[in-house]
C-alpha cells in the first residue's frame, strides 16, 4: 500500500515541475521587443525631483515611462547603428502615441542621439540581476580558468556560475554608479550569496581593494558586432 502511495505521490510531483517548467518557458518567451519613438531629456532637468522622489542626475542611465514600474530595466536599442543602453525606469512622462520613452542625456549619448533629439529604438526587458560580488587576483594569476584560458589578473573578465563564456555583462557599483564591461570565462564564485568574481583590475576598477565584496547590479549585454576591421585584426593575428 505504501509502496503504491510513493509511486503516485512521484507521479504526481514529476507532473507539477513538468507543468510549471513549461509555463516558465512560455512565460518568458512572450516578451517581444517594442518599437517606437524615443526622446532625450535636456541637462536642465539636473537635480530636479523625479516622479520616484530620487532627483535627476543626466548622468545617469535613466528614463521616465508612462506606466512601468520604477526600478524596471530596459535595453535600449538603435537596430540601424547597434548602439545600446540599458537604463533603469525612475521618472513618468505623458503617454503619447509619437513617444514611447525618454531617456536621460547619458543614454542618449550612449545611443548615439544627442544631435537627433529623437530617434526609433527597439526596446525590451534587460536581463538584470543584484547581488554582492568578489575579486580575485595573484593566487590565480597565470592558472586555467573554466574555460581552457589562462587567468591574467589585469583582463577585464570574470567568473559566473551559469553565464555562458564570453557573455559580455556590465558590472555597476549600486551606490556609487560606476562600472565595469566584462567577459566571462571562468566559473564561480561558490561562496553563498555572491553572484560573480571579478578579475583583480575589474575589481579595482569599481573600488573593492578595501571592501572585498560590493553590492552590484549584473546586466547582460548583447555581443559584440564582428566589424571588418575586427575580423582583419583577428586574421592578422593568426599569422
Amino acid at each position: 500500500m505504501f509502496e503504491r502511495f510513493s509511486k503516485l505521490f512521484a507521479l504526481i510531483v514529476i507532473f507539477i515541475l513538468t507543468c510549471g517548467s513549461s509555463l516558465a518557458a512560455s512565460g518568458s518567451s512572450s516578451e517581444k521587443p517594442e518599437k517606437g519613438m524615443v526622446k532625450w531629456q535636456n541637462k536642465s532637468y539636473h537635480g530636479k525631483r523625479t516622479a520616484s522622489g530620487e532627483r535627476h542626475n543626466h548622468r545617469d542611465l535613466v528614463a521616465a515611462h508612462p506606466t512601468l514600474p520604477f526600478d524596471t530595466y530596459l535595453k535600449v536599442e538603435d537596430p540601424s547603428t547597434g548602439k545600446m543602453a540599458v537604463v533603469r525606469v525612475n521618472d513618468r512622462c505623458p503617454q503619447r502615441s509619437d513617444r514611447l520613452l525618454v531617456v536621460s542625456w547619458g543614454a542618449a549619448r550612449l545611443l548615439g542621439i544627442l544631435e537627433r533629439g529623437t530617434a526609433k529604438m527597439q526596446i525590451s526587458g534587460a536581463e538584470t540581476f543584484t547581488g554582492f560580488a568578489s575579486w580575485y587576483g595573484k593566487p590565480f594569476h597565470g592558472r586555467k580558468t573554466a574555460n581552457g584560458e589562462v587567468y591574467d589578473m589585469d583582463a577585464m573578465t570574470a567568473a559566473h556560475k551559469e553565464l555562458p563564456f564570453n557573455t559580455r555583462v556590465r558590472v555597476v557599483n549600486v551606490k556609487t554608479g560606476k562600472s565595469v564591461v566584462v567577459r566571462i570565462n571562468d566559473r564561480g564564485p561558490f561562496i553563498e550569496g555572491r553572484i560573480i568574481d571579478l578579475s583583480r583590475r575589474a575589481g579595482g576598477k569599481l573600488g573593492m581593494f578595501f571592501t572585498g565584496t560590493m553590492k552590484v547590479r549584473v546586466e547582460i549585454l548583447p555581443p559584440l558586432k564582428k566589424t571588418r576591421r575586427l575580423a582583419k585584426a583577428t586574421k592578422d593575428g593568426k599569422r
